[in-house]
């Protein structure tokens, strides 16, 4: 003990023997992390005519590369902005234009230059050689870190930074963990009185009826999130290529999918609820990654999960209460023990849970609303109305277009309307609960907008997840109440039996810490989107977005023109055989969805990547992207190899036929004439055969599985 104590003095005497260079270090680093983010210095380079290559044409090639090795590079790009970086200036002067293609500078020459990346791609104004002409060419660029220079510059600024703050609390006399133990419980009351008093959000008066609402929403939650999870099980057996181990052909993914089946109905039924949860918390994130399944519905489900496990979720209506209730005492104590994790949830506990949770959701949708304002199609008042209106979206589609035919007027005012009010609400969601009429606005426009989307919009369990986070911020638990000397007695056993009560701190200092450190973290906001440091910056610090990733705390960018011109282009595929032809349920004759949707594999993991990648693409291009070789004729051979295992083909040769169609509803949304900006024109048409082929899919076909297929052309 004596020698580990000494060790501890010679570190605290180090730390503080040093104290003033490690500030130094955290302030001058911090401040160049901060000044080479925010201000990017232009600098003056002349350019040695040993360092220039001979192209074709009238093209030269200097290279730049030696900023690499002190890990700097040149900002640049396509765009107008960010070739206004760079200027080549030949003699001290202005020359050409950068604003120029490859082609043109080979062609044209007359000081034309194309700056990407370390390259220069230049012309001399005269059409002289630059290695002979005795003219003195320089550039003038915007000096930015490399993503290798900023990820050590960074990492350099937070370990200087953690470095100072430990010498801080060293330099207290009470002991590290008393002084950091009052740091937390010193932020953690700030933060209650400031956020949750001052903001006006619900105070949650009784833990022990809260807990009612909590576990009445556990269940909905669980039963939703099994409900998915059980259709993606079901999916992944027939969609994922099995692989063969040890001569057996496995499914990994259907097996990762049954598995999260199994822990959201662990959870829905509170049998064994922390571990399920935590389990639920930790995995499922990773396995939706796994599968290719990712989506918005992910955010919330991790939002809420958090709150589920931290307020000891599955006391009341579950398998655990009645072990708790009428289980032999080592059962008891074993039940006791997973709750004893947080200990005993206080009310102000709750109502700071709720807080950070309506915080999360009202960040996450303000960076949202940021995208959405640098959309043209948005600041024009048309999102909504395209929305309504787009088949592979809405579920009233057909409807909103015959008032649109009709009354183009009242559905172009209800969707100005509608957006105008969704931006207010996404943008000032946090202050505007500090005024009693804000949060009546921002509680009722919520609970609207979250209620529209379950009825219309087809978002897979998104909707129902935002339902369920509605109610368990805003609604009263007197509503869910049940017989308190019920919820008393079960209560009363958990806290009787269960490990010695933590203090409060513990759990909401640790939720806080996490939340603060993404709460300042700024680049997770499309601030900057089209800046090439905040790029670069990204990608350097691609570890702490992934870590945000899996808590629920990333920002969705969706519901652009681009997105919604997802409905200008389609399939319909009809399997042929023994002379009859029935449609693939996949996407119907007018671009609407059919009941494969239902099976997120095929619905984010394949469908919709296929339309987000043809949205923009001319015909031709649409057409060379369904060759054997391309991506979206590969996406479209797994939806036709999942339609053949699961309808059991086994070895009969079987013809499948795919049509690609496409319309212009976006780009004639508000013209006269309306009346056929929804059909599909036939761009292309190809057959796909499924005939077994190797012995080991011929194993496969047995278990209705056939992984390979043929083209049969045009």
């Amino acid at each position: 003990m004596s020698k580990s104590r000494n060790l501890q003095a010679i570190h605290l005497s180090t730390l503080t023997k040093f104290r003033w260079l490690i500030r130094c270090a955290a302030f001058f680093s911090v401040t160049l992390f901060m000044t080479l983010v925010f201000v990017r210095p232009f600098a003056t380079f002349e350019i040695d005519t040993a360092e220039i290559s001979k192209l074709a044409g009238h093209t030269y090639l200097v290279s730049f590369d030696f900023l690499k090795r002190f890990g700097l590079k040149l900002e640049s790009g396509r765009s107008a902005e960010e070739q206004a970086f760079f200027t080549l200036l030949e003699d001290g002067k202005v020359v050409g234009t950068s604003q120029a293609t490859l082609a043109q500078i080979t062609q044209k020459g007359g000081g034309r230059y194309l700056h990407t990346g370390n390259a220069l791609y230049f012309s001399t104004s005269d059409g002289s050689d630059p290695r002979s002409n005795e003219h003195k060419y320089t550039t003038i660029a915007k000096v930015m870190p490399s993503n290798t220079g900023l990820a050590i510059l960074y990492l350099f600024s937070l370990l200087s930074s953690t470095l100072a703050l430990v010498q801080w609390l060293a330099s207290k006399k009470a002991p590290w963990h008393s002084t950091i133990t009052k740091t937390l419980q010193r932020m953690w009351l700030w933060f209650y009185v400031f956020g949750v008093r001052e903001l006006g959000f619900p105070l949650v008066k009784s833990a022990k009826s809260e807990q009612v609402k909590i576990n009445i929403l556990r269940i909905a939650f669980g039963l939703i999130v099994t409900y998915r999870s059980s259709l993606t099980a079901i999916s992944a057996y027939w969609y994922y290529d099995p692989v063969e181990v040890f001569g057996t052909p496995l499914n990994i993914q259907f097996l990762c999918a049954l598995f999260t089946v199994f822990l959201a109905s662990m959870y829905t039924i509170g049998f064994c609820a922390p571990i399920a949860g935590l389990l639920l918390l930790f995995t499922y994130a990773a396995i939706d990654r796994y599968l290719g399944i990712p989506n918005l519905g992910l955010c919330v489900f991790l939002i809420l999960q958090i709150t589920f496990v931290l307020s000891n979720a599955g006391q009341l209506l579950s398998i655990d209460r009645l072990i708790m209730d009428r289980g032999p005492l080592h059962l008891k104590r074993l039940v006791a023990r997973q709750y004893g994790v947080f200990g005993t949830v206080r009310s102000r506990q709750l109502s700071y849970y709720y807080l950070i949770t309506f915080i999360s959701y009202a960040l996450t949708s303000m960076g949202a609303v940021f995208f959405h304002l640098q959309d043209h199609f948005w600041m024009q008042g048309h999102t909504v109305a395209a929305i309504m209106t787009n088949s592979y979206i809405c579920y009233q589609y057909q409807f909103f277009r015959e008032v649109e035919a009709r009354f183009p007027q009242v559905l172009e005012a209800i969707s100005m309307i509608a957006i105008t009010f969704q931006t207010i609400f996404q943008l000032f969601m946090i202050p505007l609960m500090c005024a009693s009429w804000g949060r009546v606005f921002v509680i009722a426009w919520g609970g609207i907008f979250v209620l529209l989307s379950a009825v219309s919009l087809q978002l897979s369990f998104l909707p129902f997840l935002e339902i369920v986070l509605w109610l368990l911020l805003f609604c009263p638990a007197a509503i869910f109440s049940m017989a308190a000397t019920s919820v008393d007695r079960s209560l009363k056993t958990f806290e009787l039996i269960s490990q010695k009560a933590q203090s409060d701190w513990i759990p909401v200092g640790t939720l806080m810490v996490a939340f603060l450190t993404w709460a300042v973290y700024p680049f997770h906001f499309p601030v900057g989107e089209k800046n090439l440091h905040f790029k670069s910056l990204r990608a350097a610090t691609k570890p702490l977005n992934d870590a945000f990733f899996y808590i629920g705390c990333w920002v969705p960018c969706v519901f652009n023109k681009e997105d919604l011109s997802m409905g200008d282009c389609w399939i319909t595929i009809n399997r042929q055989s023994n002379k009859s032809s029935k449609l693939v349920p996949i996407s119907a004759a007018d671009g609407s969805r059919l009941h494969y949707h239902l099976f997120d594999p095929l619905y984010f993991g394949n469908h919709l990547v296929w339309r987000r990648t043809l949205r923009l693409l001319s015909d031709q291009e649409i057409i060379e992207r369904h060759k054997p070789e391309g991506l979206n004729y590969q996406l479209i051979e797994k939806v036709i190899n999942f339609d053949y295992r699961i309808n059991g083909h086994k070895d009969r040769p079987t013809v499948y036929w795919v049509s690609i169609y496409k319309s212009d509803s976006l780009g004639r949304s508000y013209e006269k004439e309306q009346s056929k900006k929804y059909e599909g024109r036939l761009i292309h048409s190809y057959g796909v055969s499924l005939p077994p082929h190797t012995a080991f899919e011929n194993k496969l076909g047995q278990r209705g599985y056939q992984p390979n297929s043929g083209s049969l052309g045009e």
